[in-house]
């Protein structure tokens, strides 16, 4: 009898649900889909080391997905106590009539127990569907071809997904059955006449808030966008400010609100909006802490999804320039050049096409020598127009390279080579990033000191890529100077010895046809067959940083995403929830309302402009806050490269309004249903 008298109740009340079973069925699909990461490999055709940087990333999927799980656990509770909040009455009409807590519990774990069976196969089939896209994606960010696509289904996914939602669904349940039992009767019968208040009236008080909130959010912005990479060791210090001054500027805002409009009274004695502006006001007095949780959330929600979608654009973007050769190699071995190493080893060096010697001096800060370092080029020009790449590197070295060498690196890849004399130098560039910080540079400077002398600034016309296949900050900018200069002035070691200060790297190009990978594992092989004491040997490949490139971009892309519906979906369910669970307290205004001459259609008008402006009060402050912090955020992504802020943002507004305006409109109409009701 009571389970066909809770799945009376889940039809009749479906409506009242509907956020509800969006939100379960959102959270099934995203927990569902980010799980079955891993699954992907068995269509896609990928290297060994690609498949590594698969599993690493899924393993990154799987440990987030448990913090995940709690969030959606605190944000599934949180929609369900609407639920409990929306049918006190309900309960307490049963109570009357004679039906104990007990059976009360047990209808509603009967009716829990339905939602939660229908969300999650529908969530599932959603997942799926979600979960074949992120194979394309994934496809896309690896260049694969899907010649063996075919559509995977994720046993263990789908265990995994049901047994977390089982944990959340006995919570919820155990959750109804102890709410319940605190309750009287009587005040089961009278919730509705219980409002949460808390008010400022003093507008001396909205007005101090306010200018703390504006000193605490402008000196926050101001610091992080000074600060680059810097900003992550005061990273608790400027989240306190941030929180505090989004609390104050909530807390001040309904105190404004109302006065600012108030002094317009065209606008404000216009249809409701008199209504409408008292309405929000409330709303705002009574959750402002709920309101800058919200705010937060958003804007990691909001930065999740485009730091994640920027990272990808930018290693993408870069990764020609990171490899320019076959092979980079990097042996030492008792002072031998490269063949000689090889040769005592035996290597098969027979699928090299050509090959040259690129050293790479640092000239590190000594304690009476000033190096010649990033911080060296940031002196050189107005502090208005430095840029990341100097301000994140600071002290690092700029990689000093020989004329003749970079002569050489000019040959192999088909160009001019150019000519210095002694007391020049030429600035290079890795990508676009560092071209226009040198760029700057030669628009502001002369000259520059470098190895303990001051040499004239001359501008070449020099490709914009790497000397070497390396993907490391400390070859982003390369200052190319005579060779005489460098034996002449020794660059200046971090250690004692200054051997550590050179890199001696062989640039290989191959045959046509030949593998890169089973090229440096023949040589890894000799190596391991010899083992000469005190030899070092590294190659880095073309293959080998195109997919740890990739495999970055795709943990950066999936974790941004991930998190991105998380924070924005329980930001969405949380606005919801507060503007559906006052909609019963308001029916009786808005009978009033129809009472006095206004028509069906202006209180829907109404019900629309205050939901709007209650959802874009949290989102217009979120998107300031996220402007700030993604500009801060892309000058510490620009030692990976020049940003491309304008696809990630257009993506990243698309799901917000995607996802936001869902919900918007699925509060609208519950809403109106509610005031609507008999």
């Amino acid at each position: 009898m009571y389970f066909k008298l809770a799945l009376r109740n889940v039809r009749k009340s479906f409506k009242d649900y509907l956020i509800y079973f969006l939100t379960l069925t959102f959270s099934v699909c995203l927990f569902y889909a980010f799980n079955s990461f891993q699954e992907q490999q068995a269509v896609l055709e990928m290297t060994t080391i690609q498949s590594d940087m698969m599993d690493n990333a899924a393993m990154i999927m799987l440990a987030l997905s448990w913090v995940v799980a709690v969030v959606l656990a605190f944000l599934i509770i949180y929609a369900n106590n609407f639920l409990i909040k929306r049918r006190k009455k309900e309960f307490g009409l049963m109570m009357i009539m004679g039906m104990s807590k007990t059976k009360i519990s047990k209808i509603l774990c009967y009716e829990t127990f339905m939602i939660g069976i229908v969300s999650l196969i529908t969530g599932l089939f959603a997942g799926f569907l979600l979960s074949q896209g992120l194979t394309v994606l994934t496809a896309q960010l690896f260049v694969l071809p899907l010649t063996k696509f075919r559509f995977i289904f994720s046993w263990s996914s789908m265990l995994i997904t049901i047994l977390s939602f089982a944990i959340i669904f006995i919570l919820v349940m155990l959750f109804n059955t102890f709410i319940l039992g605190k309750y009287k009767c009587i005040d089961l019968l009278n919730a509705d006449r219980k409002n949460e208040a808390f008010k400022i009236k003093s507008t001396t008080l909205t007005i101090i808030l306010f200018v703390l909130a504006c000193i605490l959010l402008i000196g926050d912005y101001i610091f992080v966008m000074k600060a680059g990479i810097n900003m992550f060791t005061n990273l608790p210090a400027i989240i306190i400010a941030g929180s505090l001054g989004t609390l104050f500027f909530f807390m001040s805002l309904s105190g404004f609100l109302l006065r600012f409009i108030q002094s317009s009274k065209r606008l404000y004695f216009r249809k409701l909006n008199m209504f409408v502006l008292r309405q929000v006001n409330s709303n705002i007095n009574s959750n402002v802490i709920s309101m800058s949780v919200i705010c937060v959330m958003l804007l990691l929600g909001i930065g999740a999804f485009s730091t994640g979608l920027s990272i990808n654009q930018t290693v993408n973007a870069n990764i020609n320039a990171n490899t320019p050769f076959d092979v980079t190699a990097d042996v030492y071995y008792q002072n031998m050049s490269f063949d000689d190493a090889m040769a005592e080893l035996g290597a098969d060096l027979s699928d090299i096409k050509s090959k040259f010697t690129m050293d790479i001096y640092y000239d590190y800060a000594g304690e009476d020598t000033p190096g010649t370092t990033y911080a060296t080029l940031a002196k050189l020009i107005p502090e208005t127009d430095l840029d990341s790449v100097m301000i994140n590197a600071g002290s690092m070295p700029l990689a000093i390279y020989p004329l003749s060498d970079y002569n050489n690196f000019l040959q192999a890849k088909g160009l001019q080579t150019i000519s210095l004399n002694p007391d020049e130098a030429v600035l290079a560039a890795a990508n676009e990033q560092a071209y226009d910080a040198i760029s700057s540079v030669y628009n502001h400077a002369q000259s520059i000191q470098a190895l303990n002398q001051e040499l004239k600034l001359v501008k070449r016309d020099l490709p914009i890529t790497n000397v070497i296949n390396n993907t490391a900050i400390t070859t982003t900018i390369g200052l190319i100077v005579d060779d005489s200069l460098i034996e002449n002035n020794p660059p200046n070691s971090f250690y004692m010895d200054t051997q550590f200060a050179i890199s001696h790297y062989t640039n290989i190009t191959l045959k046509d046809g030949a593998d890169d990978t089973a090229f440096a594992q023949k040589i890894y092989d000799a190596y391991a067959q010899n083992q000469l004491d005190d030899m070092f040997i590294y190659m880095d490949t073309r293959s080998e940083i195109y997919a740890s490139s990739t495999g970055l971009t795709v943990t950066f892309t999936y974790v941004g995403i991930y998190l991105g519906f998380v924070f924005l979906l329980t930001s969405c369910v949380m606005l919801a929830l507060q503007q559906l669970s006052q909609a019963a307290d308001n029916r009786r205004y808005y009978l009033v309302l129809n009472k006095i001459g206004a028509d069906a259609r202006m209180c829907s008008q109404s019900v629309n402009f205050q939901i709007a402006i209650y959802f874009m009060m949290p989102l217009s402050l979120a998107i300031v806050h996220s402007l700030v912090g993604i500009t801060a955020m892309d000058k510490v992504i620009a030692i990976l490269g020049k940003t491309d802020r304008l696809m990630p943002a257009l993506m990243t507004s698309g799901i917000v309004v995607l996802i936001y305006g869902l919900y918007f409109l699925a509060t609208c109409s519950g809403y109106k249903r509610i005031l609507n009701q008999k």
